[in-house]
């Protein structure tokens, strides 16, 4: 093979390796923005859930948010 022959393979064969890590290089960035998006959405859904635990132990004891908390101070 020529010179001219094995430059133009050696060419190709950068540019498609350069594609190749492109590729891998985003598909590893989608993968670790929605992994990110998953915890935020899984930390919201926790801290939504213990939220209602404490408004359903609240409502349990008694409490009402209907009234003046300082009203006793006023």
């Amino acid at each position: 093979m020529s010179l001219v022959g094995r430059a133009a393979e050696k060419r190709i064969h950068a540019r498609i390796t350069l594609a190749d890590e492109k590729k891998k290089a985003a598909e590893l960035h989608t993968a670790v923005r929605e992994r990110a998006l998953d915890g935020r959405y899984v930390q919201l859904a926790q801290e939504r859930s213990r939220a209602m635990e404490a408004m359903e132990a609240l409502r349990h004891k008694g409490c009402t948010f209907a009234v003046n908390p300082f009203s006793a101070w006023l």
